[in-house]
């Protein structure tokens, strides 16, 4: 259908039906947009796991052990001089990990709580993805 066709086939169907397209309105949507980040954000934080492809697990385990100091082994992937996986989903993934590195002793010495857990090891790297997600959304709606 071309844009003439559309065009008038919209107008007839507004003078058709002029409460069938209804626009919405910000304070409705407001409410749905705050339902689904709340959705969003409990997904990220209590799901225990996920179907996922492994590039995401194995990007985070080779920044964990370089970040931390994390025993864990390099997948084969990272190994070669020519591995076929780029490290730049890595390096944006595990920025949590430098953020827990430099807060991890100072929440020890001031409450006595270890940061590094591995459920913090794992929702980190998820909030993060969320918050960006978050971010694209925003810039997506203006």
């Amino acid at each position: 259908m071309d844009c003439k066709k559309r065009q008038k086939f919209r107008a007839a169907f507004n003078k058709k039906f002029p409460q069938a397209v209804k626009p919405v309105k910000v304070k409705d949507s407001a409410i749905l947009w705050s339902m689904l980040a709340l959705a969003r954000l409990y997904l990220a934080t209590v799901q225990t796991g996920y179907i996922h492809p492994d590039e995401f697990h194995q990007s985070v385990q080779v920044m964990a052990r370089d970040i931390l100091d994390i025993d864990a082994r390099k997948p084969w992937e990272f190994q070669s001089e020519n591995p076929i996986r780029s490290v730049t989903f890595s390096v944006l993934v595990s920025l949590p990990y430098l953020l827990l590195k430099y807060l991890a002793p100072v929440t020890s010495y001031l409450f006595e709580y270890d940061l590094l857990t591995p459920n913090t090891l794992l929702v980190a790297p998820r909030l993060f993805m969320t918050l960006l997600s978050f971010i694209a959304a925003i810039a997506c709606i203006r």
